[in-house]
């Protein structure tokens, strides 16, 4: 019936109309366009979402590999590998942040410092306890393309009296208002940790999201470094980058992930 009724009303236009000669003109219905969200409208959905991710990430135990590569100055030749390192385990995002090795043993440092492997997860977060309008100050800066994906860009600032939060640039994807990249570091850059009687240093990392399910990114791979020392003898200069996989996986099937791995790699050599 929605097709007889349009043809049956062009036929009475045309025996109405004025001009018999002018063939009467099918009216075409304009798409209707959806107003622009607002900018409070666009942060209150972002917080959501990122709310929303922690909640998913939960329930699941990703592979993390993280490889790290101290460098040295060089007068002739700038910046020169000195020494690295190689972490391979399993994440468990229960409460606070642990990484379940996979690996016999593992070299972390020495007895001036050392890496934690926790702490290059903790990048794939912004701020995985505060981060609402309360805690932060967003600043839009532009609409930009991150690939294909069109995406608003913010810069983003702790709010006054607050400490230990994110400091940098977040990419949120237009449609559903999900954080696809950021870049920056956390404040303070150096802190004394009353949990483990040291300093502990804050770096300046790229994290970025996939998406590997309709509408959602998940971690996926961070770059860090830190190539400027605030002292003589705290952290070293190093470039290292993390790397996330196999989000189905349980804790119980880590050991088995690490003999594929094994088995595969020897297969490749």
């Amino acid at each position: 019936m929605l097709f007889g009724s349009f043809f049956a009303g062009a036929r009475t236009q045309a025996q109405t109309s004025p001009n018999p000669a002018e063939p009467s003109k099918p009216i075409v219905n304009a798409p209707v366009q959806q107003p622009a969200p607002r900018m409070d409208e666009i942060i209150e959905r972002m917080i959501a979402r990122e709310k929303e991710l922690m909640e998913v990430l939960s329930d699941y135990h990703p592979i993390i590999e993280t490889y790290i590569q101290e460098v040295r100055p060089d007068m002739q030749l700038g910046i020169v590998p000195k020494s690295d390192y190689y972490f391979l385990g399993q994440a468990d995002f229960r409460g606070r942040l642990r990484v379940h090795t996979l690996l016999e043993s593992e070299k972390k440092g020495n007895w001036v410092w050392r890496y934690n492997p926790a702490g290059f997860l903790q990048m794939i977060f912004i701020d995985r306890g505060a981060f609402d309008k309360l805690h932060y100050r967003f600043t839009y800066i532009r609409r930009e393309f991150l690939g294909e994906v069109r995406c608003y860009v913010f810069d983003v600032l702790p709010a006054p009296k607050t400490r230990g939060r994110f400091v940098g640039r977040i990419w949120v994807e237009d449609r559903d208002m999900t954080i696809v990249h950021f870049r920056g570091t956390y404040t303070p850059a150096v802190r004394f940790s009353l949990k483990t009687f040291e300093d502990e240093y804050y770096l300046h990392f790229d994290s970025w999201r996939t998406n590997v399910k309709s509408g959602f990114g998940l971690p996926s791979y961070v770059y860090s470094q830190e190539l400027e020392r605030p002292f003589r003898f705290s952290n070293p200069s190093f470039k290292a980058q993390t790397h996330l996989w196999g989000y189905r996986l349980t804790l119980a099937s880590r050991e088995a992930e690490l003999s594929k791995l094994l088995v595969e790699s020897s297969a490749t050599s």
